[in-house]
C-alpha cells in the first residue's frame, strides 16, 4: 500500500493535477457567471429590424431589455444593407401571408442567431398572433393584458423539524454532478490498477515480488494504494476549490448577495421583504442550503464503493492479459 501510494503521489501529472483541476473548474464557473452579469452591458441590447410586408406585426413587438425593435417600410435588399453595417443588428422579414400561418419568416444577421435569441423573436411573433385571435374573437385588449401572468415557483422541503429548506434544482445539480465525478473516477483509478498490474507482468517484477507477499496482498495492496491516492486528490480539490470559492465570493460576488447567503444559514433571520433578483446570488443561495458534510461523505461512501468493485475487475482483466491491447 505505501509503495503504490508514495509512487504515485510523488508524481509531476499528480501535483499538477491537484493544483490546476480546482482552477480549471472555478475559472469556468467565474467564466460563466461573468458572462451573465455583463453580456448584456457588454454587447447591449440586440436590434431588430422588421421589414413586415403583412402588416400584422407592426408596432405591436414589444421591446425588452434584451430586445428592441424597429419598422421600416423599405425593400428587403436595402434592409440588409442597414443589418450589414451593424455588429449587433438583425433583419427580421415578414412577407404576405393569409391566415395566421405565416410562411417563410427569416432572421438574417452577419452572426448566426444563437438558438435562444431566434426562441426569443419566435414568442414574441406567437404572442402577437395570438392576441389577435383573441380581439377578432371578440376580447378586449385590456382583459387580455390582464391574463398575462408570470409565475415563479420556488420548490422547497419540510426537515424532520417542520422547517423550510433545500431547492431541488440544486439537489439535482449536486447529485448529478457527484455521479459523474464518481463515474468518472472510478474509471480513471481502475485502469491505473489494470495498467499496474499488466507493467508487473511485462517487466517481470511479479515474480520477484510474488516471491515476498501473497496474491492477494499484492493485489489488495494495489487496489487501496490507488484508493489512498484518489481520496488524496479529492480532499485537496476540496480544500483549494473551498479556499478559492471563499476568496471569489468575497471579492467578485455583490454583498447583497452575501446577505442573502447568510440569510440562508441562519433562517431566524430571514424577512419576507422583496429583493433584487440576481441568478447569481439565487444560485449561491440555493447551493448553501445543501449539506455539504452530508453529500462530501455520501460521495466518499459510494465512491470506494464503486471503486474496491469495478479496480477488482480492472485487476483481474489485467492478470488475465499481457498488454493494454488485449
Amino acid at each position: 500500500i505505501g509503495r503504490e501510494y508514495m509512487t504515485r503521489v510523488r508524481k509531476k501529472s499528480f501535483i499538477i493535477l491537484t493544483i490546476l483541476v480546482p482552477l480549471l473548474i472555478m475559472l469556468m464557473y467565474a467564466g460563466i457567471i461573468a458572462l451573465v452579469w455583463k453580456g448584456d452591458e457588454i454587447s447591449g441590447p440586440r436590434t431588430v429590424v422588421v421589414v413586415d410586408e403583412s402588416g400584422v406585426f407592426k408596432g405591436k413587438l414589444k421591446d425588452e431589455k434584451t430586445i428592441k425593435f424597429s419598422y421600416l417600410d423599405i425593400p428587403l435588399d436595402e434592409a440588409k444593407k442597414i443589418v450589414k453595417s451593424g455588429e449587433n443588428s438583425y433583419l427580421l422579414y415578414i412577407p404576405k401571408f393569409e391566415g395566421y400561418q405565416p410562411e417563410n419568416i427569416q432572421l438574417i444577421s452577419q452572426k448566426q442567431a444563437g438558438l435562444s435569441f431566434s426562441s426569443d423573436v419566435e414568442k414574441h411573433l406567437e404572442n402577437v398572433l395570438r392576441d389577435k385571435k383573441l380581439i377578432e374573437a371578440g376580447i378586449d385588449q385590456k382583459v387580455l393584458d390582464n391574463l398575462k401572468t408570470n409565475v415563479t415557483v420556488s420548490t422547497k422541503k419540510l426537515t424532520e423539524k417542520g422547517e423550510e429548506a433545500g431547492s431541488s434544482g440544486a439537489a439535482f445539480g449536486v447529485g448529478m454532478a457527484a455521479s459523474i465525478l464518481i463515474y468518472m473516477f472510478i474509471f480513471i483509478y481502475g485502469v491505473q490498477v489494470m495498467r499496474g498490474v499488466i507493467e508487473e507482468k511485462t517487466n517481470r517484477i511479479v515474480e520477484v515480488i510474488i516471491s515476498s507477499v501473497r496474491p492477494f496482498q499484492l493485489m489488495m495492496g494495489k487496489i487501496i494504494g490507488i484508493a489512498l491516492v484518489g481520496l488524496t486528490q479529492f480532499l485537496l480539490w476540496i480544500v483549494l476549490t473551498t479556499t478559492i470559492s471563499s476568496v471569489a465570493m468575497k471579492v467578485f460576488v455583490p454583498d447583497s448577495a452575501q446577505a442573502k447567503i447568510e440569510q440562508m444559514k441562519n433562517p431566524q433571520g430571514v424577512t419576507n421583504a422583496p429583493q433584487a433578483d440576481n441568478p447569481a446570488a439565487d444560485f449561491f443561495e440555493a447551493m448553501g442550503t445543501i449539506s455539504i458534510p452530508l453529500v462530501i461523505g455520501c460521495f466518499i461512501f459510494y465512491f470506494l464503493g464503486g471503486y474496491l468493485l469495478y479496480s477488482a475487475i480492472f485487476a483481474a482483466i489485467g492478470s488475465a492479459v499481457d498488454n493494454e491491447t488485449e
